[in-house]
């Protein structure tokens, strides 16, 4: 098998490695298959995103009666306003209508995103660090019964 054979076989078990990780906790990992490496490593905030299923959380947001905070904007979204700074929130927390909930960076220019309804957030759909799409949801929240503007 040629080294190139050896990388695209081990590319392509890239996603579920990753999954397997987070479901198991792992950190950290270095494989070597031949003479192709993959060298992985993880952070414990990643290790509190949860996975969103394959279309982004809507389906179990309709499905339940959950509210989705969507990007409104292309860029590489985030929940904490800086690497080493807590999250804006986390899975459980209580939030409030207006309340920032997360950070689209876009054209070098960090635009907060507000949630419009209060309720707990349940589900953190994507990556920080990830790329997202206008209309990509970024978390989902179970709301309570006050509309936005009634705190």
């Amino acid at each position: 098998m040629s080294e190139a054979d050896e990388r695209a076989g081990l590319v392509g078990t890239i996603p579920a490695l990753l999954r397997r990780m987070h479901d198991a906790r792992v950190t950290s990992l270095d494989v070597r298959v031949g003479g192709a490496r993959l060298a992985v490593r993880t952070t414990a905030v990643a290790h509190a995103v949860v996975e969103a299923n394959a279309d982004g959380g809507r389906a179990l947001a309709d499905d339940a009666g959950l509210h989705t905070v969507v990007s409104p904007l292309s860029g590489v979204a985030y929940y904490s306003p800086g690497p080493e700074q807590p999250p804006y929130v986390g899975i459980g927390e209580v939030v409030r209508a207006g309340q920032v909930v997360a950070l689209v960076e876009a054209m070098k220019v960090f635009n907060e995103i507000h949630t419009d309804r209060g309720g707990r957030v349940v589900r953190l759909c994507v990556t920080p660090g990830e790329v997202v799409t206008t209309g990509t949801p970024l978390l989902l929240i179970e709301p309570d019964d006050r509309p936005a503007g009634e705190d």
